[in-house]
């Protein structure tokens, strides 16, 4: 009877607001925080190297002829 009981227990504690859904919410979360920063980080990245190539002019002739 104490087994059954911790089985239900466990089963609507899992189940409940913060069970195994909210975990999996945050785990999400979690994620596409890093995967948004780091496409801003790339992004940065890239503003910077068109900001180069714009005040540059050798390093201008370099990327044209390495495309």
């Amino acid at each position: 009877m104490a087994l059954m009981t911790a089985i239900v227990y466990a089963f609507f504690t899992m189940r409940g607001p913060h069970g195994v859904p909210a975990y999996l919410k945050s785990a999400r979360r979690s994620r596409n925080g890093r995967a948004e920063r780091a496409l801003a980080r790339e992004n940065q990245l890239k503003r910077e190297y068109i900001e180069r190539l714009g005040e540059n002019q050798a390093e201008q002739e370099i990327e044209i002829r390495r495309r």
